[in-house]
């Protein structure tokens, strides 16, 4: 069965891609749900054995643990902050991606994976 990998935060699992003859791809795993599966070529599209709701990946809540973030964006390390809405400029590419809003810079900040925690609600 083949998802769209934007429904799940996919992470890859191995350190290189693997290269069997022919077949080239990426073991990944959703880090928010644990639904694992392969990624052939750069593409979003993730093959599964079966496919279910990532159920973290509508959190409204979101924890910093990035001191990067903390540093250049004025956000407290820790801190428990409420997502918002992505910009309307970047609604086509980055529309399911985590932001929330910088009273330092006035304006909605993405996040990366790696720089926060969803919470449940």
């Amino acid at each position: 069965m083949q998802i769209d990998g934007t429904t799940h935060e996919f992470i890859k699992q191995n350190l290189s891609t693997i290269i069997r003859g022919k077949k080239v791809y990426d073991k990944v795993k959703c880090k928010l749900c644990g639904l694992e599966g392969i990624r052939y070529s750069l593409s979003n599209i993730v093959n599964v054995k079966y496919d279910k709701k990532c159920p973290k990946k509508a959190s409204k809540k979101v924890q910093i643990i990035s001191r990067y973030v903390c540093n250049n964006f004025g956000f407290e390390y820790g801190k428990i902050y409420e997502r918002c809405e992505c910009p309307d400029k970047y609604k086509e590419i980055h529309k399911d991606a985590i932001w929330i809003y910088s009273d330092e810079r006035k304006e909605p900040v993405r996040l990366l994976s790696g720089e926060f925690n969803l919470l449940n609600d």
